[in-house]
Parts: C-alpha cells; sequence; structure tokens
C-alpha cells in the first residue's frame, strides 16, 4: 500500500535526497527522525530512510540546540575528612529539620529534629528537641556524644546561611554565638568548622540525608499527632532503618554476599 503511494524513489546518495529531507524536516517546525520520515514517505520512498535522515537531522542546528543533552557535571574530590578512615562519628555534620508538631493534653507544640550523620559512614543520629534554645541543643548534643563518643570535627552551615532559611532554623545561629555553647565545645576539644558561605552544597553530605530521614517518618506517621516521647521512639526506630539501609547493589543470584549495611557503635 505504501509503495503505491510513493511518486518519486530518489537515490539515498544524490544531494537531491538531503535537500529533500532538509527541506521537510523544515517544514514539519524540526521535528525528530520519524516525524521527517512520515512527512517524507508521502510522496517519497527512500531506501534505508530512516538512516539518512537520522544522520541528516544530526546536523540541523536548530534540532541539536533544543534536543541536546545537558552536560554532566563535573564533580570536584571530596574534602580529606569525608574520605579518611576513622571510627563512626568521629567527623560530625549537624542540621535541623523543620518544626514537627506534638501534642501535650489539648494544646500542639513545635519540636526539632536535630540530625547528627558521620562524614565517613553515612551513619545518623537523631535526636528530638522541644525548642531551639542553646539549652536544648546542648542536651541533645551530649546525649549523642555519651552514646556515640567524642568527636573530633563538626560541621555545620555558616551563621547567615541559617538567618537566610526558615525561622526556626534562624535560631541556631544565635546558639553558635552563646558562650555556653562554645565552652562547652571547646571543653570537649571539638573543633566546630562552617561551611563556606554561599555555598550550600558543601554541606550535602548532611542535608542529602533529611530526605532520606523524612521519607520512612512521614510514611509511619501520616497524618498523626504523637506525644514528644512517643514521637522520640519514632525516631529512634527511623534511625535504625536509615543505617541499615544497603551500601550497595542487591545482586538476585545466591552466591552473593552477605549485604553490608550501617551498624555504627560508640569509639572509645
Amino acid at each position: 500500500m505504501l509503495w503505491r503511494k510513493a511518486s518519486c524513489f530518489p537515490s539515498r546518495h544524490c544531494k537531491f535526497t538531503e535537500l529533500l529531507v532538509i527541506r521537510e524536516h523544515e517544514r514539519i517546525g524540526h521535528c525528530g527522525v520519524s516525524a521527517t520520515l512520515t512527512q517524507l514517505r508521502k510522496n517519497y520512498w527512500i531506501p534505508k530512510g530512516r538512516q539518512l535522515v537520522k544522520t541528516i537531522i544530526r546536523t540541523c542546528l536548530i534540532f541539536k540546540k533544543y534536543n541536546a543533552k545537558p552536560a554532566d557535571q563535573l564533580s570536584g574530590q571530596l574534602p580529606r575528612d569525608r574520605i579518611t578512615q576513622s571510627p563512626p562519628f568521629q567527623i560530625v555534620g549537624i542540621y535541623f529539620t523543620g518544626a514537627i508538631l506534638v501534642k501535650d493534653n489539648q494544646e500542639t507544640h513545635k519540636s526539632y529534629v536535630s540530625l547528627f550523620t558521620c562524614a565517613v559512614t553515612r551513619a545518623v543520629h537523631l535526636e528530638l528537641v522541644s525548642d531551639m534554645s542553646t539549652k536544648c541543643f546542648l542536651l541533645a548534643l551530649r546525649r549523642f556524644l555519651a552514646r556515640r563518643g567524642n568527636c573530633k570535627v563538626i560541621y555545620s552551615d555558616n551563621a547567615r546561611t541559617f538567618k537566610a532559611a526558615e525561622k526556626e532554623l534562624a535560631y541556631f545561629a544565635n546558639i553558635l554565638k552563646d558562650s555556653e555553647f562554645q565552652n562547652f565545645v571547646a571543653d570537649k576539644g571539638i573543633h566546630w568548622k562552617f561551611i563556606v558561605e554561599r555555598a550550600p552544597w558543601w554541606g550535602g553530605f548532611y542535608e542529602r540525608l533529611v530526605k532520606t530521614i523524612k521519607d520512612p517518618l512521614r510514611k509511619i506517621l501520616g497524618k498523626a499527632l504523637l506525644m514528644f516521647e512517643e514521637l522520640s521512639t519514632i525516631l529512634s526506630e527511623v534511625e535504625v532503618i536509615v543505617n541499615h539501609r544497603p551500601l550497595r547493589y542487591t545482586w538476585k543470584t545466591i552466591q552473593e554476599s552477605r549485604n553490608h549495611s550501617h551498624r555504627p557503635t560508640s569509639s572509645s
């Protein structure tokens, strides 16, 4: 049926055929290979037409401009703290999630999740705090150090980054300036490092884990409104779930080795 409709059979190796393909390609608004070939076959039958159309369309600047694939981002080298072998939670990143509502009798209050993540193993430790005061954060930090061992370096966003973020997170900038907090960090021998200003991707190793935590938390909680102690318990269970995520692809064969996951322990 298609052969009866074709009124001309040009050779695929002549200049006329090339100009014909270009004309039809431009007439239909620089569409793709299939659209151009369909338009051509209304009046012409070109041997190995799809291959020829594909070759010619590749030279069309307009088609290349609007159908080009984005360039791959060249990633820089990871900092030394991320790749140096060390016990879990020796190099730590700290971040706060947004407010989560909890109930207290007939009232609701805001609470916040303090995220501690190991820069080397990517394991997480979650602490629920009742407010963004210096006292509550120091208590959360003390609980973290008591369970995971003293850390050497802690990374966090700088003060300007927090001020530009949500209102609740802006309070964390004031905590970092508090003399009580600075004395505590100095007594523990912790080196606190701030990421470069206007370079939030420097803190990507802890910001990325916020989504990893929120996914199971959202599915577990749904629209439920829990008490502070209940939410703290749920966070402990979510912490275990996240820390047992697989570190590599899970193969289908029975001969595969046991899948490794995070099981961080406190350092001495």
